[in-house]
């Protein structure tokens, strides 16, 4: 009796284990969840734990193979790398690729990103590690291939640039060329970092009459349209016949293929000074002015942008004559006195800041004035040899009452002729680079030289791009 009361006891205890068996793998099919697997948790970097980028930010390849739940996400202050896979839940052992992906160092200065990868049931982490190297410097010796921003021509190979101009949203880049004296191109073209290409920019406006096309300024309104912000109103050289000492600061839309005549141009503004030149902070609404005060001085003026754009209008009949047309080509008989003219009058405007300045000292010439925050900086060269250097570039930083926080910053980079022939960029040993324009945007200074002297006679501008921290003028 006692043994049928065991094995009747022993059967239902089977029975129900098997119910309860078959009971819980029909849930489990039913929610269709992953099998996580029991037993042995594995894990296994393959390859590197640190990597290392350039400040442009190449991507890295992190591989692993695992059995369990991972995720990954990066420690504090490392969000400037980002990466293709946050996580899984294997249901067997498998090889993982996750790509981490800095972003571009904009900084001179080197840094470095901490992830955490962690992984199991009970979770353990591991650490990986990007460093990153700084942007270049322009007070560097040596021209090195990450300098390199822009090296496509603009409209005409035959004349160096006077203005540059870039748009990140659109990566395009322009440039400013005086032609047959009277005429300044503006052309656009997308930005090509590295070439020896010596095709033409497809795009240009034609502007004749205008000035010594300098200083330009790109605008992008809200519809999308861009605008030239540029001297107009020149006078004609009796000496060499180019155009200088523009009087008005015009803005002209950039309308490819177009000729527009200085006399054609309907949103201007007048200062009533002359030799004039613009620079335009968009990003602090600020307008700088350089003017021609007397003969041994200019004027720096700075104002509200907002201010100047909201400048009363009226026709004004400016201050100076000019003269304008005669030329071969032209088309246009010469023309001799004071231009009436519509214009935004800023003369009663008032500044921010208002300074005496002479840039020739030292035997320098400017070449760029360019306002960024509360600094003005005078992009600048030597018209003599110094220290046994053709054509030596130097950079002087203002504040905005004219006092001087940095002069003679040297960039010796620029007289590296053998390193520009490495890169097919100097095809004479004589040649040189004469600098053109000084720019900051997004944290990233940007330098521009036209090439001199090429045996092939090929005046291609060079743009190159460096770390603006590295001024420490206070940006």
């Amino acid at each position: 009796m006692l043994h049928k009361f065991l094995t009747l006891k022993i059967f239902i205890i089977i029975s129900s284990i098997s119910i309860l068996s078959f009971s819980c793998s029909k849930s489990n099919d039913s929610q269709d969840e992953p099998v996580i697997p029991t037993g042995e948790e594995i894990f296994e970097i393959l390859g590197e734990k640190t990597f290392t980028s350039s400040w442009q930010g190449e991507t890295q390849s992190l591989t692993f193979k695992t059995n369990v739940k991972w995720s990954l996400r990066t420690d504090s202050g490392s969000s400037w790398v980002s990466y293709s896979s946050s996580g899984a839940t294997p249901t067997e052992t498998k090889e993982y690729t996750v790509e981490l992906i800095p972003r571009e160092n904009h900084s001179a200065k080197t840094r470095s990103a901490s992830l955490i990868l962690s992984y199991g049931a009970d979770p353990k982490t591991t650490h990986i590690y990007v460093n990153q190297s700084g942007m270049p410097v322009c007070t560097a010796e040596k021209v090195t291939e990450d300098m390199f921003f822009s090296t496509c021509c603009a409209y005409t190979t035959t004349a160096v640039q006077q203005g540059f101009d870039y748009d990140p949203e659109d990566d395009m880049v322009y440039f400013s060329q005086i032609n047959n004296a009277y005429r300044v191109y503006v052309s656009w073209r997308p930005r090509v970092r590295l070439t020896k290409d010596t095709s033409k920019a497809p795009s240009h406006i034609q502007l004749d009459y205008f000035s010594h096309g300098n200083n330009i300024s790109i605008e992008r309104d809200k519809a999308g349209n861009k605008y030239v912000w540029i001297a107009n109103h020149g006078t004609k050289s009796a000496s060499d016949g180019k155009y200088r000492y523009g009087q008005v600061i015009s803005r002209v839309k950039l309308e490819d293929g177009k000729i527009v005549k200085s006399w054609e141009t309907t949103d201007n503004y007048y200062f009533g000074t002359h030799n004039i030149h613009a620079s335009i902070d968009w990003d602090h609404d600020r307008f700088l002015l350089y003017s021609l005060s007397d003969e041994d001085n200019y004027s720096v003026a700075v104002y509200k942008l907002s201010d100047v754009l909201n400048a009363p209008q009226k026709t004004v009949e400016l201050k100076y004559e000019v003269v304008r047309g005669g030329e071969a080509k032209s088309g246009d008989p010469e023309w001799k006195g004071k231009p009436m003219v519509n214009v935004h009058d800023c003369r009663a405007l008032k500044t921010i800041s208002k300074f005496s300045h002479r840039y020739y000292l030292n035997n320098r010439g400017w070449q760029t004035v360019y306002l960024y925050g509360d600094k003005i900086y005078f992009f600048l060269l030597y018209s003599t040899p110094q220290n046994g250097r053709s054509y030596q570039t130097v950079l002087d930083v203002l504040d905005l009452n004219g006092n001087v926080i940095k002069s003679g910053i040297d960039m010796p980079f620029s007289d590296d002729i053998e390193g520009l022939a490495k890169y097919g960029y100097a095809t004479n040993k004589d040649m040189y680079l004469e600098n053109e324009v000084f720019l900051i945007k997004n944290g990233v200074l940007y330098l521009s030289f036209s090439t001199q002297g090429n045996a092939d006679e090929i005046r291609r501008p060079l743009v190159f791009n460096f770390a603006a921290d590295w001024l420490d003028v206070g940006m």
